[in-house]
């Protein structure tokens, strides 16, 4: 007999059917997470306007948040109730988005811009460049491919940018030099990780490619509360154990990796695949999953796909 599916998985879908970006999915799955937790696990079908709006008005009054992230919040629960739970209540148009404040923002003279990057070095300023010449996201500079930057025709292609659409955008004279030199860093850099079996690239992930899950669960209850982009404070010398989901694998090699280090390594046989550990906390340590491979060859295949937001470990003392 099939198991329904979970609310968070149907979630995850619908968001990749509307084409949202990774970090709209996980921030999404992040606010569903804290609404249930805030009213005792309570699911939400049981939950109604009263709920979502004393959790709303916790995030403004207790966590003093600011107006665009209780609307983020919002929107999310406004997601689930009308796009996967199909909620027939006419209460989900009465909710009141926060109003933002209007402030005037301060602007830069030419003069004051030229300043503050002349104070910048290596790649932060040639990220800062990038933003301020070529008007990219901080986002989009961290993820440009040499293969969008056109030095002949001095234009750059920005790919998914916001709402997954690609644009063209200028490539200033004055970063000539500066991208050259550290497309041959990286090219150096990129050469010397292939050579020792590394050399790892993040690719966008498809509608209908791979997700990876991950939770832990610190108290040694059974109760996987943390996830990932969360930072875990757990007594050094403890064990957490962590479960890692993934779906749409079949014929992929997944790893679990603390920092660089590889905690576990399998080839899925399966579309769907749980894995739960323990691990002991000795140390600091950012928590991630990727997937590697290609149907068949597991062992020769580059990253497909990669956590973008990885869970944190942080030990303190007992």
């Amino acid at each position: 007999m099939d198991r329904a599916p979970r609310l968070l998985d149907v979630l995850r879908e619908r968001l990749r059917l509307r084409r949202a970006s990774e970090r709209t999915a996980e921030a999404y799955e992040g606010w569903v997470r804290r609404f249930v937790r805030f009213h005792g696990r309570r699911h939400p079908r049981t939950m109604g306007e009263r709920e979502v709006t004393a959790f709303l008005s916790h995030l403004a009054t207790a966590r003093r948040v600011s107006a665009s992230t209780q609307n983020q919040a919002l929107s999310a629960l406004l997601f689930l109730y009308r796009d996967v739970l199909g909620s027939p209540f006419g209460w989900l148009d009465g909710l009141v988005r926060a109003k933002r404040g209007h402030r005037r923002p301060t602007v830069l003279s030419r003069e004051e811009a030229q300043r503050v990057l002349a104070e910048m070095e290596g790649v932060p300023r040639l990220i800062a460049l990038l933003l301020y010449g070529s008007g990219l996201r901080i986002s989009e500079a961290c993820a440009l491919r040499v293969k969008d930057v056109d030095f002949d025709r001095r234009e750059i292609l920005v790919r998914q940018g916001k709402g997954g659409r690609d644009r063209l955008t200028v490539l200033p004279a004055l970063l000539d030099e500066a991208l050259r030199a550290q497309i041959e860093r990286v090219r150096a850099w990129h050469l010397r990780e292939v050579a020792v079996g590394r050399g790892h690239v993040f690719i966008s992930e498809d509608p209908g490619g791979p997700v990876l899950t991950l939770q832990a669960d610190a108290g040694g209850d059974g109760r996987f509360e943390h996830m990932m982009g969360d930072t875990l404070d757990v007594p050094e010398g403890s064990r957490v154990t962590v479960r890692v989901q993934y779906r749409g694998l079949a014929g992929k090699k997944v790893r679990l990796l603390r920092g660089r280090e590889v905690v576990e390594e399998v080839v899925a046989d399966t579309e769907e695949l749980t894995r739960e550990l323990a691990l002991a906390v000795d140390g600091p340590g950012y928590l991630r999953a990727e997937v590697r491979g290609t149907r068949g060859r597991p062992e020769r295949g580059e990253v497909v796909h990669a956590m973008t937001n990885p869970l944190y470990i942080r030990p303190r003392q007992a």
